[in-house]
């Protein structure tokens, strides 16, 4: 489903099936975008590509969900979800790599 950036909020923010519905959404958008962002840094051979993968969304999702009131509009939402699940890919690779 495409949605603007107040139909993610309005989703997001309503409760039970329309807020769970959402979050799918969300996680399938990044299954769809984030391997081609984190095969930059990680090998999608590699045997820990798909755990950093399912680790990322997941914290991505939690992150977008607690900080949602601070979504500005200033771009398109899943762009704002995005920035999000790349800092934390790349904080995740840096302390993998300690």
């Amino acid at each position: 489903m495409k949605r603007d950036n107040q139909s993610w909020l309005n989703d997001l923010y309503a409760s039970d099936e329309i807020r769970d519905a959402a979050i799918t959404d969300l996680q399938i958008v990044l299954r769809r975008v984030l391997p081609k962002a984190l095969s930059s840094w990680i090998s999608p051979n590699s045997g820990h590509f798909d755990a950093l993968l399912e680790d990322v969304i997941q914290e991505t999702t939690l992150r977008v969900l607690a900080n949602l009131a601070s979504f500005e509009g200033r771009s398109q939402f899943t762009t704002w979800v995005y920035k999000i699940a790349i800092r934390i890919a790349l904080n995740e690779l840096r302390h993998r790599k300690w």
